[in-house]
Protein backbone atom coordinates (compact mmCIF):
# COMPACT_ATOMS: atom_id res chain seq x y z
CA UNK A 1 0.00 0.00 0.00
CA UNK A 2 1.87 3.08 1.25
CA UNK A 3 5.28 3.33 2.82
CA UNK A 4 5.49 4.60 6.40
CA UNK A 5 6.02 8.27 5.47
CA UNK A 6 3.21 8.40 2.91
CA UNK A 7 0.87 6.58 5.27
CA UNK A 8 1.54 9.10 8.06
CA UNK A 9 1.03 11.95 5.58
CA UNK A 10 -2.28 10.47 4.38
CA UNK A 11 -3.54 10.01 7.96
CA UNK A 12 -2.52 13.58 8.77
CA UNK A 13 -4.45 14.89 5.74
CA UNK A 14 -7.53 13.04 7.02
CA UNK A 15 -7.05 14.49 10.51
CA UNK A 16 -6.35 11.09 12.06
CA UNK A 17 -3.68 10.15 14.66
CA UNK A 18 -0.25 9.43 13.17
CA UNK A 19 1.44 7.60 16.06
CA UNK A 20 2.31 3.90 16.07
CA UNK A 21 4.14 1.43 13.85
CA UNK A 22 3.36 0.83 10.20
CA UNK A 23 1.00 -2.09 10.93
CA UNK A 24 -1.05 0.04 13.34
CA UNK A 25 -1.10 2.99 10.92
CA UNK A 26 -2.27 0.75 8.10
CA UNK A 27 -4.94 -0.84 10.30
CA UNK A 28 -6.09 2.60 11.47
CA UNK A 29 -6.40 3.80 7.86
CA UNK A 30 -8.32 0.65 6.91
CA UNK A 31 -10.68 1.10 9.89
CA UNK A 32 -11.26 4.74 8.95
CA UNK A 33 -12.07 3.82 5.36
CA UNK A 34 -14.54 1.16 6.60
CA UNK A 35 -16.18 3.61 9.02
CA UNK A 36 -16.35 6.35 6.42
CA UNK A 37 -17.78 4.12 3.66
CA UNK A 38 -20.31 2.54 6.02
CA UNK A 39 -21.38 6.02 7.10
CA UNK A 40 -21.88 7.08 3.48
CA UNK A 41 -24.12 4.03 2.91
CA UNK A 42 -26.02 4.54 6.17
CA UNK A 43 -29.63 5.63 6.18
CA UNK A 44 -28.82 7.96 9.09
CA UNK A 45 -25.22 9.17 8.57
CA UNK A 46 -23.21 10.31 11.57
CA UNK A 47 -21.09 13.44 11.79
CA UNK A 48 -17.34 13.38 11.18
CA UNK A 49 -16.82 14.06 14.90
CA UNK A 50 -18.83 10.93 15.80
CA UNK A 51 -16.76 8.87 13.36
CA UNK A 52 -13.55 10.22 14.91
CA UNK A 53 -14.80 9.24 18.37
CA UNK A 54 -15.60 5.75 17.05
CA UNK A 55 -12.10 5.51 15.56
CA UNK A 56 -10.61 6.67 18.87
CA UNK A 57 -12.48 3.86 20.68
CA UNK A 58 -11.16 1.40 18.12
CA UNK A 59 -7.63 2.77 18.59
CA UNK A 60 -7.83 2.38 22.39
CA UNK A 61 -9.05 -1.19 21.97
CA UNK A 62 -6.13 -1.95 19.67
CA UNK A 63 -3.67 -0.55 22.21
CA UNK A 64 -5.17 -2.71 24.97
CA UNK A 65 -4.89 -5.76 22.77
CA UNK A 66 -1.27 -4.98 21.91
CA UNK A 67 -0.34 -4.37 25.56
CA UNK A 68 -2.11 -7.44 26.90
CA UNK A 69 -0.52 -9.83 24.40
CA UNK A 70 2.96 -8.37 24.71
CA UNK A 71 3.55 -9.89 28.17
CA UNK A 72 1.74 -13.18 27.47
CA UNK A 73 3.92 -14.40 24.64
CA UNK A 74 5.05 -17.59 26.31
CA UNK A 75 6.38 -20.55 24.44
CA UNK A 76 4.06 -23.52 24.40
CA UNK A 77 5.73 -26.44 26.12
CA UNK A 78 4.44 -29.59 24.43
CA UNK A 79 5.46 -31.93 27.26
CA UNK A 80 3.80 -29.74 29.88
CA UNK A 81 0.65 -29.55 27.76
CA UNK A 82 0.66 -33.33 27.35
CA UNK A 83 0.91 -33.84 31.13
CA UNK A 84 -1.96 -31.42 31.80
CA UNK A 85 -4.27 -32.87 29.15
CA UNK A 86 -3.31 -36.56 29.17
CA UNK A 87 -6.53 -37.76 30.84
CA UNK A 88 -8.72 -35.76 28.48
CA UNK A 89 -6.78 -36.99 25.47
CA UNK A 90 -7.02 -40.61 26.61
CA UNK A 91 -10.79 -40.29 27.08
CA UNK A 92 -11.18 -38.65 23.68
CA UNK A 93 -9.16 -41.42 21.99
CA UNK A 94 -11.26 -44.09 23.75
CA UNK A 95 -14.49 -42.48 22.53
CA UNK A 96 -13.13 -42.25 19.00
CA UNK A 97 -12.23 -45.96 18.99
CA UNK A 98 -15.69 -46.91 20.28
CA UNK A 99 -17.36 -44.71 17.68
CA UNK A 100 -15.25 -46.26 14.92
CA UNK A 101 -16.22 -49.76 16.11
CA UNK A 102 -19.93 -48.85 16.12
CA UNK A 103 -19.63 -47.38 12.64
CA UNK A 104 -17.79 -50.46 11.37
CA UNK A 105 -20.45 -52.78 12.84
CA UNK A 106 -23.20 -50.61 11.33
CA UNK A 107 -21.49 -50.64 7.93
CA UNK A 108 -21.14 -54.43 8.11
CA UNK A 109 -24.85 -54.80 8.91
CA UNK A 110 -25.77 -52.47 6.06
CA UNK A 111 -23.65 -54.49 3.62
CA UNK A 112 -25.35 -57.70 4.79
CA UNK A 113 -28.77 -56.21 4.19
CA UNK A 114 -27.77 -55.01 0.72
CA UNK A 115 -26.61 -58.51 -0.20
CA UNK A 116 -30.01 -59.89 0.81
CA UNK A 117 -31.85 -57.45 -1.45
CA UNK A 118 -32.83 -54.52 0.72
CA UNK A 119 -32.89 -51.11 -0.91
CA UNK A 120 -32.91 -49.16 2.34
CA UNK A 121 -36.41 -47.71 2.03
CA UNK A 122 -39.13 -48.08 4.66
CA UNK A 123 -41.73 -50.69 3.69
CA UNK A 124 -39.20 -52.65 1.63
CA UNK A 125 -38.25 -56.16 2.81
CA UNK A 126 -35.77 -56.05 5.66
CA UNK A 127 -36.59 -52.52 6.76
CA UNK A 128 -38.59 -51.17 9.66
CA UNK A 129 -41.35 -48.74 8.90
CA UNK A 130 -41.36 -46.05 11.56
CA UNK A 131 -44.94 -45.14 10.66
CA UNK A 132 -46.61 -48.43 11.58
CA UNK A 133 -43.84 -50.48 13.24
CA UNK A 134 -43.91 -53.27 10.60
CA UNK A 135 -40.92 -55.39 9.71
CA UNK A 136 -41.05 -57.41 6.53
CA UNK A 137 -38.88 -60.53 6.46
CA UNK A 138 -36.79 -61.72 3.52
CA UNK A 139 -37.38 -65.45 3.29
CA UNK A 140 -41.09 -66.25 3.34
CA UNK A 141 -42.57 -62.74 2.81
CA UNK A 142 -44.63 -62.85 6.02
CA UNK A 143 -45.29 -59.57 7.76
CA UNK A 144 -44.65 -59.30 11.47
CA UNK A 145 -46.21 -56.22 12.87
CA UNK A 146 -47.01 -54.60 16.16
CA UNK A 147 -50.42 -53.80 14.69
CA UNK A 148 -51.02 -57.47 13.91
CA UNK A 149 -50.13 -58.54 17.45
CA UNK A 150 -52.45 -55.85 18.76
CA UNK A 151 -55.28 -57.19 16.58
CA UNK A 152 -54.68 -60.75 17.79
CA UNK A 153 -54.85 -59.68 21.41
CA UNK A 154 -58.12 -57.84 20.84
CA UNK A 155 -59.74 -60.83 19.00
Amino acid sequence: MYNDTKLRQRLSELGLPTHGNKALLSARHKEWVNLHNANIDSKYPRSRQELLIELQRWDITQQHIMNSTRGDKRRLDGEDWERKCKDEFTELARRARESAKRKKVGDTLDEGMEKEGSTGEAGVPGQTSEMDGTVQSYGDERVISSQRSNQETVA
